[in-house]
């Protein structure tokens, strides 16, 4: 959901993976666990004219024709592995990732397309009926993304999982085992997933324009699950978009209070005071927002993106080699360094990363995708070029444009 600024990064990778992962390293425990049924919000938003459905329903006739093709037979795992199969491949629902389309299960069914959470809808609809106990996972770990006016906006991922054992058994649209360092998910209630999912759809409404639907939208979810923290972000952008700064910020300040650690809430805070005119007020939560960043090697990560699509190179190694020390499992962060480097002029440390990175992952797709902005990088191998022979190369290269 959103423009990412690496999105298309990770479009490239597998599609429904299977990851498997101990519980005690990848669960950081349920976010939300009051009873608080799906349809109590969809009715709330109803109120409005809006989003009709349950989002991860299926209608009985659509529900059998999956029963039929996936079968009843072997354990829940088998079972999982069954249907996230039919959910792929052309003989069955075949499922096409769609950036920025957030669907319900039923529509998503008809589509055939949407994504991560749109996938996670619909997977989770069809196994629950095969009485696989598959329950939501919230990556929050996962990039920020931004709106078309630079605004700083929050899209969910979302995955699935099924306990196995001690383990957990993870169904990602979009990551590979590779990107999935400890401590990156953690299970939520369907009360949760619901309130993430509409988050989605609001901010689709604040995208096409319509600001006044996706503040609605977004005060109904607030009210239904005040611990999400992506809905105070985005309501956040939108009294901004409507010229509301003095609430925008109270409501940011007051957001703050509960996700002191959430940088995309600073960043709007900060806008909010300047557009207020209120400059003291900008600088100190500037000021608290470097104090937060130094815990957060993503607010680097992201900056240092964000520097490197600017043409400041130098600036982007800074703040991704910062990242890195923090985020150093997984390669992307790394293969972003590896852009930086080359594009920096710093060949040396650009290949000798690259040659690391091709090891350890010889197979990895984001590495393919630099070796195509980076056509010289083809021409090397790993194994028997010298860092002196691959310098004198890549000096004579030139980054070619995606």
């Amino acid at each position: 959901m959103g423009r990412s600024v690496f999105e298309a990064e990770r479009t490239r990778l597998w599609l429904g993976v299977l990851l498997l992962g101990l519980g005690s390293a990848c669960a950081t425990g349920q976010l939300g666990t009051r009873n608080r049924p799906v349809q109590t919000l969809v009715n709330e938003l109803k109120k409005g004219g809006w989003e009709p459905d349950n989002p991860f329903s299926l209608d009985p006739q659509d529900l059998e024709v999956a029963h039929q093709a996936i079968g009843m037979y072997g354990s829940s795992a088998d079972r999982l592995q069954r249907t996230v199969n039919y959910l792929n491949s052309a003989s069955g629902i075949g499922f096409q990732y769609s950036p920025n389309v957030t669907l319900t299960a039923r529509e998503a069914l008809r589509a055939r397309t949407g994504d991560c959470m749109t996938y996670a809808s619909l997977l989770v609809a069809i196994a629950r009926t095969l009485v696989i106990p598959a329950y939501f996972v919230y990556v929050s770990e996962l990039p920020v993304h931004y709106d078309s006016s630079g605004w700083l906006y929050s899209a969910s991922h979302i995955a699935v999982a099924l306990d196995v054992g001690s383990g957990a058994l993870v169904v990602d649209l979009l990551a590979s085992r590779e990107e999935w360092p400890g401590s990156v998910f953690r299970k939520v209630d369907d009360g949760v997933a619901a309130s993430l999912f509409f988050t989605n759809r609001a901010v689709e409404r604040l995208v096409r324009g319509d600001t006044a639907g996706a503040e609605q939208m977004l005060r109904t979810v607030l009210a239904f699950a005040p611990e999400v923290r992506e809905p105070w972000v985005n309501l956040g952008v939108v009294l901004l978009r409507r010229q509301q700064a003095k609430e925008a910020l109270a409501l940011l300040r007051e957001s703050l209070k509960r996700f002191p650690d959430y940088q995309p809430l600073w960043t709007n805070a900060v806008r909010a005071a300047r557009a207020l005119g209120d400059e003291a007020m900008a600088k100190q939560l500037e000021t608290e927002a470097e104090r937060v960043a130094k815990r957060d090697p993503y607010f680097h990560f992201m900056r240092g993106v964000a520097a490197y699509q600017s043409g400041d190179f130098a600036s982007a190694i800074t703040s991704l080699e910062t990242a890195v020390e923090g985020m150093a499992e997984g390669s992307l962060v790394r293969a972003w360094l590896v852009r930086a480097y080359l594009s920096g002029g710093e060949h040396k440390k650009g290949w000798e990363l690259f040659a690391t990175l091709r090891k350890e992952a010889p197979k990895d797709p984001l590495l393919d995708t630099l070796t195509t902005e980076f056509p010289r990088l083809a021409l090397l191998d790993v194994g028997s070029t010298s860092t002196e022979q691959a310098v004198r190369l890549l000096g004579k290269a030139r980054r070619k444009k995606p």
